[in-house]
């Protein structure tokens, strides 16, 4: 059982530093290219009437829209 945590653990810190240290050329861009996310996660969560996640790992942000979850009418 504890191999298996520990080789879970190694999983999450390799996806961690993947997506944490990649090195983007254009910043300009990047901000951009965020707002197009956010507005289709937005988008999407209200067309479905669920849920959007939009996480930003470099700033360690995250964006959650939902659509008419919970709301009755």
């Amino acid at each position: 059982m504890v191999k298996i945590n520990q080789f879970t653990m190694e999983q999450e810190h390799q996806l961690k530093s993947l997506l944490t240290e990649q090195q983007f050329e254009d910043t300009e861009n990047k901000e951009f290219m965020l707002a197009q996310a956010r507005a289709c996660a937005n988008g999407y969560a209200l067309a479905t009437e669920g849920i959007a996640v939009v996480s930003d790992f470099q700033n360690n942000e995250c964006h959650i829209y939902s659509g008419r979850s919970g709301i009755y009418g």
